[in-house]
């Protein structure tokens, strides 16, 4: 799996299949031909390969740590 985050909180906002391609650029990121997404780009998100997300992921919901740990986001609430 890969996750995209959110540089300036690592809020993993994305998690993806290995397979999918995808493209940053200066104004949005391109997850294969599925969708765009707006909100990011090269300048604020960052792509990381290789994880292993908490099986209850939910995107906005845990913080991915520069060591590869998953910590739940400050404030969260499960419904």
């Amino acid at each position: 799996m890969k996750t995209i985050i959110d540089n300036a909180t690592r809020t993993s906002r994305y998690l993806l299949d290995d397979e999918k391609s995808v493209f940053f650029d200066e104004n949005k990121i391109i997850v294969a031909s599925d969708y765009t997404i707006a909100d990011l780009n090269v300048y604020n998100a960052s792509l990381v390969s290789g994880v292993t997300a908490p099986d209850d992921w939910f995107g906005g919901k845990y913080i991915y740590g520069t060591d590869g740990s998953w910590t739940k986001a400050e404030g969260w609430v499960d419904e």
